[in-house]
């Protein structure tokens, strides 16, 4: 890409002043402003161009859980009747041994 070169004086004709605000790291993530003011315009913008949402942490675990799990249930359901059923079995059995712990365990400390 041709770009068109400027010297530093010229460009200093056209800006009154640059603002450079102090870093905000409030989000998790380090942001700072900077805010460019032109003779005869003001403050310049580019078009289009947003504040960017708040980073929010808890969202983020929810959205990669989500996707973790539709991901594992997409593999599950590519996978043959037969294998779906020998895991849906071995999980059982290892809840009844799990469960089954349990209760004796329970039972120790009523008879204790």
């Amino acid at each position: 890409m041709e770009g068109t070169y400027y010297p530093p004086y010229e460009i200093n004709t056209y800006i009154e002043k640059i603002l450079v605000h102090e870093a905000d790291k409030s989000s998790g993530r380090r942001e700072q402003t900077v805010e460019i003011y032109f003779n005869f315009i003001g403050k310049f913008e580019l078009p289009g161009q947003e504040e960017p949402e708040p980073f929010d942490p808890v969202e983020h675990r929810r959205t990669r859980w989500r996707e973790n799990y539709y991901r594992s249930k997409e593999k599950l359901l590519a996978e043959p009747a037969e294998i779906q059923e020998e895991k849906r079995e071995r999980q059982r059995a290892y809840q009844r041994e799990w469960r089954r712990k349990q209760r004796e365990k329970r039972e120790k400390t009523k008879t204790a």
